[in-house]
């Protein structure tokens, strides 16, 4: 009996784990989950009885579904722990208990708590699923949260009730009267909606100065504290708890959705491979070069002994990762553990980029095909891309001038009928022009590149297929297929597209749209997220106030009159007059009577408008009866609850997401973020010259020592900051004396800013205006100051003396952490641009749909003069306005008017079917049009998209473009230094790098790769070569990294070669658009951003992201590898040359060597350099005796004479010898003066013939030289007797007297 009994069990378990696991089941539960919503949204107030019935009973009979479903989770769990164990089922078991007690009791809020069912169906999609579990395991977080501010506001609202009691009850509804109104109001002040009306009504209601100022300090502290910490503390839960990588993910997972999907693909799959088997036949076509046909140095370099060549093809062919083999001669040996560190590794997946191949396009168009090859023509033309680019320009003009209707009146100053900014006909000629430049564009384009099947076909990019959609719409205008009727409406102001394609054509904008394009697929996930929470809220809404917010007239059937006393005439007050006016029983413009009203009132909440619709819920009663003051202040727990919910926690999901994808766009991996750090770093710390240079004189030394001077600036500050006091203490009708003191300190401290202007004018020179900021800012500010000095008018003069509160920036300098901020909107100036033009265009946008719809509007409560859509500009600022929430409810109410409280259209006709005569007696009588002054049915939806677009993605790229400048900074801040950079590089390690390189730029920013081995050798490593004990390392992976270095560095300048001969060959037209290179000093020389990005690529691969290698081993590092080669190849024919160099200087210094030994040797070349000293030391004496400088001690010669030299192998036959010429003389002992004597007397009238005794020339000069010296006159040549030796040497100093004339 027991084991048939654990049998049934088990197979009870095991039916019921069945049947809640089969998709059917689940498909069909969550089909009772949407018939069970509908349900309860057709319960209106207002619906038949038969929608009420049903409404009943599909709620009972959906709960009965439910709790059999609970039933068989119970037994599929097959225990009470288990099953409680669950948290969705425990969830499930407390709305099945609500709904069936609702039921039993009729209670309307039990009855619609099952309507949280709604986010079961989140698993239909896997992402939306992620975003709910994250939501849910945040819930404890987001609880702490809660409560942490609900003892903060509890201590804020118990405050606030003792400082302001019942003061502020007369003067509004938000006030401290009682403890629950009190909290309400810190709730209020929390979101930050109507919060400045809290805040004076809480100053008027005091009477004292004094009391005033503490009820604005109370406010505003608890105003800033909620909005700067509170606000945010949810952004950073959300941060934590909610990850845009792991959403991407889940993206990617295939889903329920995806099936679909898959169907769609593999049709076009099958189409394309259809396709391709039509294209394969080129592959056969004659004439086609193969990869084996290409210059190849592989032979080379194996004959030179260099590489291995089956050695490389085994082991290096895959280092530089599907780059063609037969295009690059292969690494050698030494070089593969530095190509495999610095290219990616065989086995690296990511992908391939095919060789581009010409194909065919359209189907018939081959790239020989002459009408084909005429379109790329036209297409690589510049003057096309001109003419593009200046028709859309234009054409955005002409869109922001285009009335709405085309018989639009407008009624001069002067009674003349002005019907176009732009002539109508001329408008209508250039948009026909524009059109056709755009059709031509796209016919280019895609003959060029193919329609959808080639590689790079025209519809491939999103881009292309936006100016595909908006010349689809152009088109339809232009051939007017839909002249009347709402679809022309519709199609007219689709020409609100035609801004973005200016997008495509910014690179700044592009840039920042790809940022924002990283988290568009998640952030349409959130929207998603917050709809479901939009729909459980709006039924919870309806079901509760449906049909309760219905009023009389103001102060007409009054509580507990309701809709059956409100009726009959009454009399009203008016500035002119009273009058008599129909009571009317109306309703708000927001309001929970349907399902699509409570979402959009709902919405109205989520963008912290809500204080008017909490009031009016917390005065609701009955259905037809008119509301109590306060009859139900318990409403405001719905509105706190969905608050705190749906707009502190759901929409800031989309600041959290644009937060995380800024940093997810700059990679995921520690090598994607120290290279984005460090190409930030390099961008801050690149080398900056001054315009113009620096006074060298003595005064402009001191006056700079005195300005840099610690104790100038602080009194400079203390001046700013003291002007700065005086100016706030400004105030209406001072006294005599107090003006005199504000007159005379302005005086003062304007005098005090131009003698810092002069300080610095004759410290630094004219120029410091321009090579320091900062200094052109003061000059700024005193020429605006002065230039409201000598003005007339006294309120531009007040204007300029406030000038100078923009000195105050300068103080920001002085406080580190004030200078970080400002350093980070610095930093933030170039992507603040492009963010702000990537605003106006898309604000553009919605401004030319504004103006198209809402232009004619009637006047309401707050359409008029000050804020209309009558025009671009007009339309543009009331646009901004929404964005920014300033009473965009009732912008709302005045563009959703419709008849009858206005005209649909002015006619007479009364066949129109707008036509209502309603007008009068005689109904509408004026001239007939195509417009009339309602607003329109779309409003809805229109504000609905601009209010998400505008304020909660493009508003919120400020915030992640910001944060991610100051992710910036406080990494800096929170690095940790390393010598080998393992974190990535700091500040200061890339400042030093800067300083380097500016010791070989000479001031020019540009360093000669020749510098290269000098700058690496000034480095220290991982970059350079010098180590941490600042010595130098060289070892053999140094001295291959090096020759790598120096041949990028020479691929990169050849690319600047090639691009500089192209723009020498361009147009003159084309050259204005050309961006200009700075001239550079140095012939071969690279740039500071180029030489550093190629050191850290080769030096530390470490920090360069996997993609960027992929890219640079397809691109650069074959270019780099060949160059490579053809450098060693160089080396190597120089190493030969330097070797027979070498071997001749060896030769000379032997010879040199040889003849310094004989010189040694010599007894008589010893004696004469012995002379030569002493005389020189004479000749010192005698110059340090005259007082004069040595060299005047010597003097010149005055003339010289020729002498002839004639090389002669042998010894010539008759020849008188030194000794035979000193016998013919007879003397009887021969001195050494007599052989001089017998060589002058023989140099006047014979050859002189001289051998070599010096053996380091036996080989040059091994025979004799014949010199003819007769001309020579030898006047100025004295003979010098010695002990010794005799001498004949020229007398050409001042201490013999004499002077060299031959």
């Amino acid at each position: 009996g027991g084991g048939e009994d654990e049998d049934g069990d088990a197979a009870l378990f095991e039916a019921a784990n069945q049947f809640m696991q089969d998709r059917r089941v689940v498909h069909g539960m969550s089909l009772v989950v949407i018939l069970h919503a509908t349900a309860m949204a057709s319960d209106q107030y207002d619906a038949p009885e038969i929608w009420q019935t049903y409404s009943y009973y599909m709620a009972l009979a959906c709960n009965l579904f439910f709790m059999v479903e609970t039933t068989v989770r119970f037994v599929a769990a097959g225990s009470v722990q288990k099953f409680w164990d669950s948290g969705f089922a425990r969830f499930e078991l407390a709305v099945v208990i609500a709904g069936i007690a609702g039921l039993a009791t009729g209670a309307k809020f039990l009855l619609l708590v099952p309507c949280v069912r709604l986010y079961r169906l989140m698993s239909y999609l896997p992402t939306l699923m992620a975003l709910l579990k994250s939501a849910v395991n945040s819930v404890g977080a987001i609880l702490n949260l809660v409560l942490f501010i609900f003892i903060v506001a509890l201590c804020f609202g118990v405050t606030g009730r003792y400082v302001f009691r019942t003061d502020m009850d007369e003067l509004t509804r938000s006030n401290f009267g009682t403890f629950p109104l009190a909290m309400l109001t810190i709730f209020q002040l929390l979101t930050g909606d109507a919060w400045s009306s809290v805040l004076f009504n809480a100053m008027e209601s005091k009477p004292t100065l004094l009391a005033q100022l503490f009820a604005c300090f109370f406010v505003l502290v608890w105003f800033s504290f909620s909005r700067l910490i509170v606000s945010n503390l949810f952004v950073a839960v959300i941060l934590e708890n909610f990850q845009v990588n792991d959403t991407i993910e889940n993206i990617r997972k295939p889903g329920r959705v995806a099936a679909a999907g898959k169907l769609i693909r593999d049709s076009i799959a099958a189409m394309r491979a259809r396709s391709a088997a039509v294209l394969a036949a080129k592959e056969d076509r004659p004439g086609r070069t193969t990869g084996a046909d290409k210059h190849n140095l592989e032979d080379k370099m194996e004959a030179l002994g260099y590489i291995n060549k089956e050695q490389v093809e085994h082991e290096g062919g895959a280092l530089v990762s599907n780059v063609d083999k037969q295009s690059v001669a292969k690494p050698s040996k030494f070089m593969l553990a530095v190509m495999d560190e610095c290219t990616l590794p065989p086995d690296t997946k990511l992908e391939e980029i095919e060789e581009d191949e010409p194909e065919r396009v359209l189907y018939m168009f081959e790239p020989s095909n002459l009408v084909r090859r005429g379109f790329t023509w036209i297409g690589n033309q510049f003057l096309f891309d001109v003419a593009v680019f200046g028709a859309i320009i234009a054409s955005c003009i002409f869109l922001m001038v285009t009335p709405p209707y085309d018989d639009m009146i407008q009624y001069g100053l002067d009674g003349k009928q002005v019907f176009w900014l732009i002539d109508k006909e001329l408008m209508d000629l250039w948009n026909t022009i524009f059109t056709i430049v755009f059709g031509v564009e796209f016919i280019v384009r895609a003959m060029t590149h193919g329609l959808i099947f080639t590689k790079n076909a025209y519809f491939k990019s999103g881009w292309n297929i936006l100016d595909s959609i908006v010349l689809f719409f152009a088109v339809i205008d232009e051939f007017n297929l839909f002249a009347d009727g709402k679809i022309a409406k519709v199609f007219r102001l689709a020409r609100a597209l035609r801004p973005l394609r200016l997008m495509k054509r910014n690179q700044g904008m592009r840039v920042v749209i790809d940022a924002l394009i990283c988290t568009i697929k998640p952030v349409i996930y959130v929207i998603f997220f917050s709809t479901f929470t939009f729909c459980v809220f709006a039924l919870v809404g309806q079901g509760l106030y449906g049909g309760k917010l219905f009023r009389c007239s103001p102060g007409q059937a009054l509580y507990p009159a309701g809709k059956l006393e409100c009726s009959g005439p009454f009399v009203t007050t008016a500035d002119k007059g009273s009058f008599l006016a129909p009571r009317v029983w109306e309703n708000p413009t927001f309001h929970f009577d349907t399902y699509s009203d409570a979402v959009f009132t709902l919405f109205r909440m989520n963008t912290i408008k809500y204080v008017g619709i909490l009031y009016d819920v917390m005065d609701v009663t009955e259905v037809h009866q008119s509301p109590s003051f306060n009859a139900h202040g318990e409403n405001a727990f719905f509105f706190v609850a969905y608050l705190i919910v749906g707009a502190l926690f759901v929409m800031n999901l989309f600041v959290g997401f644009i937060v995380d994808g800024f940093q997810a766009n700059k990679g995921s991996s520690p090598a994607d973020m120290m290279y984005t750090r460090f190409k930030r770093q390099i961008n801050v710390h690149r080398p900056k010259y001054d315009m113009f240079p620096q006074p060298k004189s003595h005064l402009a030394g001191l006056t700079r020592q005195m300005v840099q001077t610690q104790y100038f600036q602080t009194f400079s500050a203390l001046c700013v900051f003291a002007n700065v006091i005086f100016m706030l203490a400004d105030h209406t009708n001072p006294t005599p004396e107090w003006q005199s003191i504000v007159d005379l300190q302005n005086i003062v401290f304007f005098a005090e800013l131009w003698v810092e202007i002069c300080f610095f004018v004759v410290g630094y020179g004219f120029g410091c205006f321009i090579n320091d900021p900062w200094k052109g800012f003061d000059l700024l500010v005193a020429l605006g100051t002065s230039a409201g000095y000598a003005a007339d008018d006294p309120r531009l003069g007040q204007f300029a003396k406030s000038f100078r509160l923009m000195r105050v920036i300068r103080l920001m300098k002085m406080i580190k952490a004030i200078r970080v901020i400002l350093e980070t909107l610095l930093n933030s100036i170039p992507q603040l641009m492009n963010i702000l033009l990537l605003l106006f265009l898309v604000y553009s946008m919605f401004s030319v749909v504004a103006v198209q719809s809402y232009g004619l509007t009637k006047p309401g409560i707050r359409i008029g003069p000050a804020l209309n859509f009558d025009s671009f500009p007009n339309s543009f600022h009331a646009v901004c306005m929404i964005v920014t929430g300033a009473d965009w409810m009732s912008i709302f109410t005045d563009c959703s008017v419709s008849y009858p409280s206005c005209t649909p259209k002015f006619t007479n006709d009364p066949l129109d079917p707008d036509h209502f005569p309603y007008l009068g007696a005689g109904g509408y009588e004026g001239p007939d049009y195509t417009f009339g002054d309602c607003g329109s049915e779309f409003s809805r939806v229109f504000f609905v998209i601009l209010k998400i677009v505008c304020e909660n993605i493009m508003l919120n790229l400020f915030i992640g473009m910001i944060l991610d400048n100051f992710s910036f900074i406080t990494d800096e801040v929170a690095l940790v230094e390393h010598p080998q950079w393992k974190t990535g590089a700091s500040s200061d390690q890339v400042a030093e790098l800067s300083d380097a390189f500016r010791r070989f730029d000479a001031e020019t920013g540009f360093m000669s790769i020749s510098a290269l081995n000098a700058l690496m050798c000034t480095l220290h490593q991982p970059l350079g070569f010098r180590n941490q004990e600042d010595q130098i390392e060289f070892t053999e992976r140094d001295r291959v990294t090096h020759l790598m270095i120096r041949c990028e560095l020479n691929v990169i300048r050849r690319a600047e070669y090639n691009q500089e001969d192209h723009r020498a060959a361009l147009p003159i037209y084309r050259r204005v658009f050309v961006r200009r290179e700075k001239r550079r000093r140095f012939e071969q020389a690279v740039s500071f951003d180029d030489v550093m990005y190629t050191l850290l690529f080769w030096r530390k691969p470490q920090m360069v992201p996997n993609r960027l290698k992929y890219e640079r081993a397809q691109q650069r590092i074959p270019e780099t590898v060949a160059m490579a080669q053809k450098l060693i190849i160089a080396g190597f024919f120089r190493m030969l040359v330097a070797e027979r160099v070498q071997d001749l200087v060896v030769s000379k210094l032997n010879k040199r060597a040889a003849l310094k030994a004989w010189s040694n040797g010599d007894v008589a070349r010893q004696r004469r350099t012995l002379h030569i000293a002493t005389e020189k030391s004479k000749e010192k004496e005698y110059a340090d005796k005259n007082e004069m400088p040595y060299e005047e001690v010597t003097v010149p010669p005055s003339s010289f004479s020729l002498c002839k030299f004639a090389h002669q192998l042998e010894r010539p036959s008759h020849i008188l010898t030194q000794y035979q010429a000193i016998r013919e003389m007879k003397v009887k002992v021969p001195k050494p003066y007599h052989g001089i004597e017998a060589f002058s007397n023989h140099a006047s009238k014979d050859f002189v013939v001289l051998r070599f005794v010096d053996a380091a020339y036996a080989d040059v000069f091994p025979g004799y030289v014949i010199a003819d010296i007769t001309q020579c006159t030898w006047g100025g040549w004295v003979q010098n007797n010695l002990q010794n030796d005799t001498l004949l040497e020229p007398s050409c100093t001042l201490i013999r007297g004499g002077n060299t004339k031959s």
